[in-house]
């Protein structure tokens, strides 16, 4: 391959790319955020927290994975907790392995008074590994703006996000919407949902199995964190649908056990709402997932549930 070709089949798509983000920024225009994961989710949540992630917009932090991203109501929680600011940074599939790390950048830019980990069982279980590059989401979020983009040029990435249409990750009445809130959530529309089998039945094909050690390790390390920062921590379990509780009997309610011990040991507040709320199905998107109905009602028992002279 001579010098002209490999520069025409290779540099030239690359320049052009790098072109096309530059005039994107110089007038105006919504891009995708830059891939820093192999995750869509994180990536536009680190678009997100770039824009909103100040000292002064971080009393509440909430984390987690899709269930804290859909189920936490941030205007409610701020209203019950009486907290200037909510930052949900939850994103989906987030692992329990991620959040030390994860937390470790947000508290370098913001002293959070309280920290809430929305959670489910299935955070326990699964590994997704994502392939975050922690250096470049630390450079994106101190301002770098090109950079990101340039270290990562995939083409194919920024395509499918372009093609697909702003739409899909826009309307609430998708479930993999991305149009985030003031406080970072995304609040699925009440109305009916078009779900695959695998979705709304997925219950029945995925058995609750045991807790990861490294999942459990982990959180060992993020409650250090968060108590060496002076913050308050508090883990809640997010509600299941009736018919996934019923599947699963006795083994969720066991599943949690541990956990719980580890949080009366270690000073952390626990509020187990995986099966002690019990929400109608109009409240759900699927068996694991609250609509925006749904996620008011929860996040409002989930802070009357608190230790009163805690709340």
């Amino acid at each position: 391959m001579n010098a002209r070709t490999f520069f025409t089949g290779f540099c030239v798509p690359i320049v052009l790319f790098v072109a096309a983000i530059v005039a994107s920024f110089a007038a105006g225009v919504r891009i995708p955020a830059p891939r820093i994961s192999a995750s869509e989710a994180f990536n536009e949540k680190s678009a997100w927290l770039r824009e909103r992630l100040t000292p002064t917009n971080c009393d509440v932090l909430v984390i987690g994975s899709s269930v804290a991203l859909n189920d936490m109501d941030g205007q409610q929680l701020a209203r019950s907790l009486k907290a200037s600011s909510v930052i949900n940074a939850a994103s989906w599939g987030l692992n329990i392995e991620d959040l030390p790390t994860f937390y470790t950048h947000l508290s370098q830019r913001c002293k959070f008074r309280t920290v809430i980990l929305a959670t489910t069982y299935v955070d326990f279980e699964d590994h997704w590994e994502k392939d975050i590059d922690w250096h470049a989401f630390e450079r994106y979020l101190s301002g770098a703006q090109l950079e990101p983009y340039i270290q990562s040029p995939d083409l194919y990435y920024y395509t499918r996000r372009v093609t697909a249409g702003w739409h899909d990750r826009d309307h609430p009445g998708n479930v993999d919407s991305l149009d985030f809130d003031h406080g970072g959530s995304v609040l699925l529309s009440c109305a009916k949902h078009d779900l695959t089998d695998e979705r709304v039945y997925g219950y029945r094909t995925h058995p609750i199995s045991n807790l990861r050690p490294a999942a459990y390790a982990a959180l060992a390390q993020l409650a250090g964190q968060i108590r060496q920062d002076g913050a308050r921590f508090i883990i809640v379990s997010t509600p299941v649908q009736a018919v996934a509780r019923a599947q699963f009997g006795t083994t969720l309610k066991t599943f949690w056990q541990p956990i719980e011990k580890f949080a009366q040991t270690h000073g952390i507040e626990f509020v187990y709402g995986q099966t002690e709320l019990a929400l109608a199905d109009t409240s759900f998107v699927d068996y694991l997932h609250l609509n925006r109905c749904g996620a008011e009602t929860f996040t409002r028992w989930f802070v009357r549930s608190l230790p009163v002279t805690a709340a």
